[in-house]
């Protein structure tokens, strides 16, 4: 047996008694194991070993058993995501392709089981920020590993995931790396040490060059928003400016033309076969929607071809459908449609306001991860209208890290107390218990963002 192959094989199965004992190591070498994939840089037998049934396995195991307090969070985002896996569920006993359906039903399962283990056990800060880094690294080091590629080739070659992974092919990787970037800049800011700085800076910095190198449109797109977003957000906005200047130019006049072409072809797309048959699809798609809009056909229900014949008879092409938001259409008509929408928005409001609310002081900490979820959520809708992946792990991370920023807001609304000035008649802002917050005994109530509802 190859010796990293044993190495990983003994560091996962030594990690299994700490899982048990502490479940939320267990939620870290979860999101660890479903992110970096690092079985999938093997050649023998940990290729196909069960890490993530092991890791997980213990992980429920020690959430059960040990006394360690946990509690999901209750927020309306939290809902959403219920209502979207019992809708999805209702989908799939109704589904066109059952065979395909149950197979994806229970892998989309078992990411939204062990979504809300973490947001029960992630219960402070210090857990917010060491899960938000494990994710951020552990795709990072495909950003730090694809960057140099690209620097030391010219770009002449593309960079792809790990097979058989979220991160498989060219499209995934793009996207996610996109996505990853705003938390690799505000982490930076919540680092302590020195050296995690300058990794998290170097990381960020080189998973530019591979976003670009992956050669897949949809991802340049998303990370162009990102790096607009990041900018305007930023304290110093010319510099930041300058520098996304500077990455498009390079991007231009450094790399090859084959992938001058292909981009291009955003502004082409009429005469690119590529993205017409994607067009095509997004019609097989609309139709369904329409077809079925209550219970939709069911995940994977446009691997039947016969659908085209159907629905779409004179379609000149047939392909994947390559678009979540007709992904979600298709597999569960406009009510999952309208739940999916409405828990991206749900965070995005939310993020909006943490960020406003908490700019800057005792509580900036807030609006930095406010803003790098916020920011990442962007750029997943742009690269998403692109890639086929509704139920992509990350996207549910971040917007589970939403709630557990939420529920953290909520826990300061009942214990900080900041100097009280007369509240108005008009305001009605109350806990949930019904009490009104910080009210003393002449009737007053401190004017803090933390005193406004957060639900």
């Amino acid at each position: 047996m190859p010796i990293r192959d044993l190495s990983l094989i003994c560091f996962v199965v030594a990690l299994l008694p700490v899982c048990v004992a502490r479940p939320f190591v267990g939620v870290l070498a979860w999101a660890w194991i479903s992110f970096m994939n690092p079985h999938r840089l093997a050649w023998g037998a940990a290729w196909n070993f069960p890490f993530a049934l092991l890791v997980g396995s213990a992980t429920l195991a020690g959430f059960v058993l040990t006394g360690e307090p946990k509690r999901v969070p209750r927020t309306v985002g939290t809902a959403l995501i219920v209502a979207l896996w019992l809708w999805m569920t209702v989908s799939t006993v109704f589904a066109h392709n059952p065979q395909g359906a149950h197979a994806a039903w229970a892998i989309r399962s078992k990411m939204f089981l062990m979504l809300f283990v973490s947001l029960a056990l992630v219960r402070d800060r210090e857990r917010l920020k060491v899960l938000t880094l494990v994710v951020a690294l552990s795709i990072g080091f495909y950003g730090l590993k694809g960057g140099l590629f690209v620097l030391a080739t010219g770009g002449r070659y593309h960079v792809e995931g790990p097979d058989i992974s979220m991160l498989a092919g060219e499209n995934h990787l793009g996207v996610a790396l996109s996505m990853t970037l705003p938390l690799l800049y505000y982490l930076r800011r919540e680092a302590r040490q020195r050296t995690l700085q300058h990794l998290l800076l170097i990381t960020f910095a080189l998973s530019i060059p591979a976003v670009v190198g992956t050669y897949s449109r949809g991802a340049l797109l998303s990370l162009g928003s990102v790096l607009v977003m990041l900018a305007v957000k930023s304290r110093q906005k010319v510099i930041a400016g300058l520098l996304c200047a500077t990455c498009a130019l390079g991007a231009v006049y450094l790399l090859p033309q084959e992938w001058t072409s292909r981009m291009d072809t955003i502004a082409t797309y009429q005469t690119d076969s590529s993205a017409t048959r994607r067009i095509d699809a997004w019609i097989l798609a609309w139709r369904l929607g329409l077809a079925r809009p209550i219970l939709g056909w069911g995940p994977e229900a446009m691997e039947d071809e016969k659908l085209y014949d159907r629905f779409y008879p004179d379609s000149p092409s047939r392909a994947d459908v390559h678009s979540a938001y007709f992904q979600i259409l298709s597999e569960g008509g406009f009510v999952t449609l309208g739940i999916w929408l409405g828990l991206i928005v749900w965070a995005l409001v939310r993020l909006r306001w943490l960020e406003t609310a908490f700019r800057g002081g005792e509580y900036g900490w807030i609006a930095n991860y406010a803003s790098m979820f916020q920011v990442g959520l962007v750029g997943y809708m742009i690269g998403a209208a692109f890639l086929e992946q509704g139920f992509f792990d990350l996207l549910y991370y971040f917007v589970g890290l939403t709630v557990v920023l939420v529920e953290l807001v909520r826990k300061q609304v009942d214990t900080v107390r900041v100097p009280a000035i007369p509240l108005p008649k008009s305001v009605a802002c109350r806990l949930s218990d019904g009490r009104q917050p910080g009210v003393s005994d002449a009737g007053v109530a401190p004017p803090h963002p933390l005193y406004v509802p957060v639900r």
